[in-house]
């Protein structure tokens, strides 16, 4: 939104930094955890922080899907299609 009511690119490189952040292990700094033995189910954490519990959040693992289809909406970037 920052960089639809501005024009700035730095918001709109911003976007896309945080975008890729829920691809990146919770244990790396990122929002995305496994969660099972195959590694076909993940968590995204809205609260994350290195080194600390995880903390499961519903609301905020439905947060992050929100967050990441509307920025597939406006950008259509194919990969954040597919993160969803």
């Amino acid at each position: 939104l920052a960089y639809e009511l501005t024009g700035n690119e730095k918001y709109f490189n911003l976007s896309n930094k945080i975008i890729k952040s829920f691809l990146i292990d919770y244990d790396k700094g990122g929002f995305v955890s496994d969660e099972n033995i195959e590694n076909n189910s993940i968590f995204l954490h809205i609260i994350a922080k290195s080194g600390l519990p995880k903390q499961y959040v519903l609301n905020g693992h439905t947060q992050s899907l929100i967050i990441i289809w509307q920025y597939y909406e406006k950008t259509h970037d194919p990969g954040s299609k597919n993160d969803f």
